[in-house]
């Protein structure tokens, strides 16, 4: 019986630790991100299964080239901005992804943002280790309003850290209402408009695709207070970013936080990383990042692999569509 064939990409350099974790069925390669659409046809072309730990992007064309091709397994949830799920499922390519393996450190990572602009820890240092004293006032958590949009295993984990570690008032914004979140931790659900309106912080925390790109633009800036904090540890592209430039310089918003930007900081076309760190705060795509959440990522990964390949399923299956040409 051949071996599968599994292709893992990965940022930085290789982990071998990884390979220890597949038995002899597997011929696994490991190989770095950031390659060309050519040079990831050459490196896939033969796989049955990509494990897809990089920033590459797997688009059709690429797709097209991998005939042996039966299953991508994203480490993260966020896969359509690095595969193109549609060709995917219709070229009868499966697709699973690692749901909740990095809720809890992106949720810390959000409660962060949240206290470096609000009581200005990222300006004061870099102020004082210029030798400006700048002696601010702010505001505690406790007791203040705060909305979150979206109710999934991150924004969840956020809610139980506001309100049982901070005393804050929550309410949320979702597609569907959860009553079981909204029992357990006494939380509102408000209309989007109305949580925009109310509240003195504002999470972000929902799935970009390219129906929630721009979720929050003009509009909804409009409605925000003046005093307002908008926290985003999910993606860019969810809040338009001429509306933000705008939102921050004409006072319409207090300020802003995100992990990640629009473009490569050397290339910034909108304007928002020349803003004081009292108004705005960007990081570079570290709210995922730690060692707990790369090993529950991979752990959940391998094992949608192995059932895939042993059961022909997996309950990380995101795209279900695929079986109607699934590939043999």
């Amino acid at each position: 019986m051949s071996k599968i064939r599994l292709v893992m990409t990965c940022g930085g350099e290789p982990n071998k630790e990884l390979l220890k974790k597949f038995d002899s069925k597997y011929d696994v390669e490991q190989i770095t991100d950031n390659k060309s659409d050519e040079e990831l046809i050459n490196a896939i072309k033969d796989a049955d299964v990509v494990y897809l730990g990089g920033d590459d992007y797997f688009s059709k064309k690429v797709l097209e080239n991998a005939p042996k091709l039966k299953l991508l397994a994203f480490g993260g949830t966020g896969y359509e901005s690095y595969i193109d799920a549609k060709a995917a499922t219709e070229l009868g390519i499966a697709i699973t992804n690692t749901p909740e393996a990095n809720s809890d450190t992106v949720a810390e990572f959000a409660i962060g943002l949240l206290l470096s602009l609000q009581r200005n820890i990222t300006m004061t240092n870099n102020l004082t280790k210029k030798g400006i004293w700048n002696r601010m006032v702010s505001r505690e958590i406790k007791g203040q309003e705060i909305g979150i949009i979206g109710m999934g295993a991150i924004a969840s984990r956020v809610a139980r850290i506001l309100v049982k570690g901070f005393g804050a008032k929550v309410s949320y914004f979702n597609r569907t209402r959860i009553k079981e979140i909204e029992n357990e931790l006494k939380i509102n659900y408000k209309s989007k408009e109305d949580l925009l309106k109310e509240s003195d912080v504002v999470f972000i925390a929902i799935t970009e695709n390219e129906s929630t790109w721009n979720f929050i633009d003009k509009k909804e800036f409009d409605l925000m207070k003046d005093t307002a904090i908008l926290i985003d540890p999910a993606r860019p592209k969810l809040i338009n970013p001429a509306a933000l430039f705008d939102a921050l310089s004409n006072k319409k918003i207090k300020g802003c936080a995100m992990d990640g930007y629009y473009t490569e900081p050397d290339k910034d076309k909108y304007g928002l990383l020349k803003l004081d760190d009292s108004t705005f705060i960007s990081t570079s795509y570290i709210a995922c990042r730690t060692t707990d959440a790369w090993d529950r990522t991979d752990d959940i990964a391998f094992t949608s692999i192995k059932d895939f390949f042993e059961t022909g399923t997996s309950d990380k299956i995101v795209t279900p569509e695929f079986e109607k040409n699934r590939r043999k």
